[in-house]
């Protein structure tokens, strides 16, 4: 039968405790191609928040818009918009088995990512249906014999999307930055143990977003050389002429 370790074991300590501090978010600086070759280019951008020990709920990670960097003369057009959501998560700790007997018994611990918009964030960017990345962990099978201990640790890797916006692009177009919100959760997963087992796991997380912003860069050609009027033509005309009339009383 599989328990949620939460509400299975009365013992457990997760993560010592979630109302640690907590590192603080880093937000990377818009970073384009050169605005003078004609083509496809790009613009990168990242909001990363942590490692932190604390179960986070809507921290704000800020995201810049994009704004063309075209050099004189050439003009670019925001064409596609690329974003995905991705993290990782550090678990490690002890399991004991506090009974008189031996216990066998399989432990996992997961992460949930959850996401939304937050101030300033185009409506289309985040979706219920995009909105949540998951990582239910791989579980350890264990055999523990009475009071005795055994080592926990485990490393996970999100990632969600990449998703592509095509459309609705203006509310990503600007100078200014607009938030996504993300919320995460420790999931922990328990098979056997007859509600013997104390788990004292710490776990720290790091939610990031990615957004690359999909540009065309053109250039006008240049104008066309001018024709010259028929005026001209015969001006230059009268002037061969007597230019040809020298040279024949020159010869003579």
């Amino acid at each position: 039968m599989k328990y949620n370790l939460l509400g299975a074991v009365s013992t457990i300590a997760l993560g010592a405790a979630f109302g640690v501090g907590t590192t603080g978010t880093a937000n990377a600086a818009l970073t384009c191609t050169a605005g003078n070759i004609v083509g496809a280019g790009t613009c990168t951008t990242f909001a990363t928040f942590g490692p932190s020990l604390t179960e986070l709920t809507n921290v704000a990670l800020l995201l810049n818009q994009w704004f063309s960097n075209a050099s004189a003369g050439f003009t670019e057009t925001l064409k596609s918009v690329v974003y995905k959501f991705s993290g990782s998560s550090l678990s490690t700790g002890s399991l004991f088995n506090k009974a008189t007997s031996q216990q066998t018994f399989s432990y996992a611990q997961g992460m949930k990512l959850t996401f939304a918009n937050g101030t300033g964030a185009p409506s289309n960017f985040i979706t219920t249906a995009n909105s949540t990345v998951t990582e239910t962990g791989k579980f350890v099978f264990y055999t523990l014999p009475s009071s005795a201990f055994s080592a926990y640790g485990q490393n996970l890797s999100l990632i969600g999307g990449p998703f592509t916006l095509a459309s609705s692009l203006s509310g990503y177009m600007g100078t200014g930055t607009f938030e996504a919100l993300v919320s995460t959760k420790v999931l922990t997963s328990f098979i056997g143990g007859g509600g013997n087992i104390t788990v004292n796991v710490t776990t720290l997380a790091s939610p990031r977003i990615d957004i690359t912003y999909n540009f065309s860069n053109t250039q006008p050609p240049p104008p066309p050389s001018p024709t010259p009027e028929p005026a001209s033509l015969a001006l230059l005309g009268v002037g061969l002429a007597g230019l040809g009339a020298i040279r024949r009383r020159r010869k003579a």
